[in-house]
């Protein structure tokens, strides 16, 4: 049985089509169109990409790179109440 591209949902009939990829329905087909757009980027570009973004500004302090993906997490506790969430930034160290 085949599988949304977009949420994973089991397709029993029909579905739609869109390349070699398949979702379960229009709205699974709009919310999966940055995927549709994004099998047509060449790999070269996207690797040529993420480089200049690795080695370029840090978007935080200005400063030189590398650049990467951290993440910090940030716990509130208090008597009867905790929270922890975590949070993803690209900067450098």
């Amino acid at each position: 049985m085949a599988k949304c591209d977009y949420c994973g949902k089991t397709i029993l009939f029909g579905g739609v089509r869109d390349d070699n990829l398949r979702f379960c329905n229009e709205k699974c087909h709009q919310n999966g169109y940055a995927m549709v757009l994004s099998r047509k980027i060449s790999q070269d570009l996207v690797s040529q990409q993420a480089k200049a973004v690795h080695q370029g500004l840090c978007p935080k302090c200005q400063g030189s790179g590398p650049i990467d993906a951290h993440t910090s997490y940030r716990i509130y506790s208090l008597l009867l109440f905790s929270s922890w969430r975590s949070i993803p930034t690209i900067s450098c160290r």
